[in-house]
């Protein structure tokens, strides 16, 4: 299998296992600010991360990204609120 396939596989069975979707104002730098929160409030390891663009009810482009994570235990209300703070909506979680 080349590498490239194999990455994918498993990226996207990193995803399946236990993840958690964001979407957020399509603008530089939200990522990171994401990330921030993740890393620095809450210490959540990931494993993967897929992103998309799509479009709100109103027209307007949001980042979708799709969190792959090792963590059993997040308190996925505390960062729900801690996204929403930098206007992020955290929209499911699997886990």
């Amino acid at each position: 299998m080349k590498i490239r396939t194999e990455a994918a596989l498993i990226r996207l069975g990193n995803l399946r296992s236990r993840h958690f979707v964001v979407e957020a104002p399509n603008q530089r730098g939200v990522l990171r600010d994401i990330l921030s929160i993740l890393i620095d409030g809450h210490n959540i390891d990931m494993t993967a991360l897929d992103s998309q663009v799509v479009l709100d009810d109103s027209g307007a482009a949001l980042a979708r990204f799709e969190i792959g994570i090792t963590d059993e235990h997040v308190d996925f209300a505390r960062l729900s609120s801690d996204l929403r703070a930098i206007g992020v909506r955290l929209t499911g979680a699997t886990t």
